[in-house]
């Protein structure tokens, strides 16, 4: 399990770097960077609940999550290229995965899971509601650049405050909800 923490940690930084460096081509080819990004993520929960959980596939919701993280990566890839589609579904997205995060922060912070952590991860979750939001209702290319940068700061959170949750609290591998 620890060394898909690492794995996903590079992988996801790998990307945030590429990304903080070629935001220009990011929004300009939102169609092949945001379902690639969608599919990875679900690729990501489907070996989260299969290292973790074994032969309970269904715990947690993950598996319903990931499917629809994949799905919803696919079709947009195949099928939608327009650019309004596009963002209005990356911030849907967010919105939706954000908000799963801020339930498992809040779980995390009742087991213990240290309180500036906490904090900080549910400050960008806020951010990228609010930005998810904006993207709704003005989906343009500015705002998809915006948005690109908070996704580069995002990636980089994601991959490796779960990492320091584990190590400051000494929370067991198979308690924790993040990958």
């Amino acid at each position: 399990m620890r060394l898909l923490k690492i794995i996903k940690a590079i992988l996801f930084i790998s990307f945030s770097m590429t990304l903080f460096f070629i935001r220009d081509h990011f929004v300009l080819n939102l169609e092949y960077y945001i379902p690639s990004l969608m599919m990875a993520y679900g690729i990501f929960e489907f070996l989260h609940i299969l290292i973790k959980h074994k032969k309970e596939f269904y715990k947690e919701g993950s598996f319903y999550f990931g499917s629809i993280e994949l799905l919803l990566g696919i079709i947009l890839l195949v099928f939608i290229s327009d650019f309004t589609t596009i963002c209005v579904t990356w911030a849907i997205w967010s919105i939706l995965r954000e908000s799963i995060e801020i339930e498992e922060i809040v779980n995390g912070l009742l087991k213990g899971i240290p309180l500036i952590l906490s904090i900080v991860t549910i400050i960008e979750s806020l951010v990228v509601i609010v930005l998810s939001t904006i993207l709704i209702i003005n989906p343009n290319e500015e705002t998809a650049l915006i948005y690109s940068y908070l996704l580069s700061v995002e990636l980089i959170l994601t991959a490796i405050i779960p990492l320091f949750r584990q190590k400051d609290n000494n929370i067991k591998e198979e308690e924790s909800n993040f990958l």
